[in-house]
């Protein structure tokens, strides 16, 4: 939606200054990529200026593909990475193909879409998979689903939403995902505080 497209076109440098080099999601992201081999196909949605598009090239994967919402945080990745596929568009929106991707991650961008559109999202991540593929999504505890007056400590409006871990695990088994692995884990930073976030690692059946 255009509000969460302005806020990140607008703070798309203060936004990677900050968190490019923070990897607070390495555990959960390992956990999936010691399942795959370095050559899968992996889809990173919201990849935002490509911080976990870098921790997977560390790490030997090379087949690596992002989509995001923001031209200008596209822009900051494309200058980095050559040999990733970038593609700018809004999830919903974007045909993700069928049965395609090894894995597809999601780290805190299925945050901007509201809590209605994402059974929707779900189910495109799912067909984009190949069969036994693996989707990792993290998302924040808690009950929110609106649009919020700051962003970044900004005067910026932003669609946000945060679940419970029962709720969120219910929206992911009902477009049809198996749950492998959960986690619950206390994150803090200047802008948005002291968090507790959901990683789910999921696989189609």
């Amino acid at each position: 939606m255009d509000i969460v497209r302005n806020a990140y076109d607008r703070f798309a440098q203060k936004y990677h200054r900050y968190y490019y080099s923070r990897i607070f999601y390495a555990g959960a992201l390992d956990s999936l990529l010691e399942r795959l081999d370095t050559d899968a196909e992996i889809l990173d949605v919201g990849c935002g200026s490509g911080t976990a598009l870098k921790y997977m090239q560390d790490k030997g994967f090379c087949l690596l593909a992002g989509i995001d919402v923001s031209s200008a945080m596209l822009a900051i990745a494309q200058e980095t990475f050559s040999d990733v596929i970038f593609r700018q568009g809004d999830v919903r929106h974007v045909d993700l193909g069928s049965d395609v991707f090894a894995a597809v991650i999601s780290f805190f961008s299925l945050c901007h879409i509201p809590k209605s559109d994402l059974p929707d999202v779900l189910a495109k991540v799912y067909r984009s998979l190949a069969p036994k593929g693996y989707f990792l999504l993290g998302l924040s505890e808690g009950d929110k689903d609106g649009v919020f007056p700051r962003f970044l400590q900004e005067e910026q409006e932003i669609y946000y939403t945060a679940f419970s871990q029962d709720e969120l695990q219910e929206y992911l088994e009902r477009a049809g995902f198996s749950v492998v692995e959960k986690r619950r884990e206390e994150y803090e930073d200047a802008y948005f505080g002291k968090e507790q976030e959901l990683y789910f690692l999921c696989q189609k059946t």
